[in-house]
């Protein structure tokens, strides 16, 4: 495949996962340009997903979260053991202007007290500034598995809690449904997919 892969390709998931498989995706492929188009995903006035009549949602997999903390704020200040240590410890959430569709991100500041929740250490509005907050020892937050993999410095704590999860998908308008470039992206995907363990 040695033109650009210009087709706009519609993906409601986070912009590292992307960034990771278009690197394989070029070598697998030869590919000289991928376009990405990463927009705010659409949500209903539920907070779940809209599947629009003219898109076609493909679930590629269901992300996993977990509480994590980096090894220096560890050897500083321990890992919490139960629930409630978590509130003598410095905790990082994503913010109050969470997408709806990420049901409950926050769910560490109310983990085992619902009616009182904790007061954050520091509030981000992305994901990825939270892992470098983590990163950087300044706290403990609840991120997706797969970002943290092989990150040396970030460990998991309390791996008896298990945050919520969210389905992520391939979405592509109907038109595109049976173009040879987005089947073999879709393909690609799918296969890399299935090999993962988050």
């Amino acid at each position: 495949m040695s033109r650009a892969l210009d087709d706009v390709i519609v993906l409601d998931l986070t912009r590292q996962f992307c960034a990771a498989l278009s690197a394989a995706f070029l070598a697998d492929f030869g590919a000289r340009v991928i376009r990405l188009d990463l927009p705010p995903a659409r949500e209903s006035s539920g907070g779940s997903w809209n599947h629009e009549a003219d898109l076609i949602h493909r679930k590629l997999l269901t992300v996993h979260n977990h509480v994590y903390a980096s090894v220096d704020y560890v050897t500083r200040h321990g890992a919490p053991q139960v629930i409630e240590d978590l509130d003598k410890h410095h905790v990082i959430v994503y913010g109050e202007e969470a997408p709806a569709h990420f049901n409950n991100i926050n769910w560490l500041l109310q983990v085992g007290d619902p009616v009182t929740p904790r007061e954050p250490i520091l509030t981000v509005n992305n994901v990825y500034g939270v892992m470098q907050s983590v990163a950087s020892g300044l706290g403990i937050a609840a991120l997706p598995d797969y970002m943290v993999e092989g990150n040396p410095r970030i460990v998991r704590v309390m791996p008896n809690i298990d945050g919520p999860s969210f389905d992520t998908f391939l979405v592509y308008p109907e038109e595109l449904r049976n173009t040879k470039r987005l089947a073999v992206f879709r393909d690609f995907l799918l296969r890399k997919v299935a090999d993962w363990r988050y």
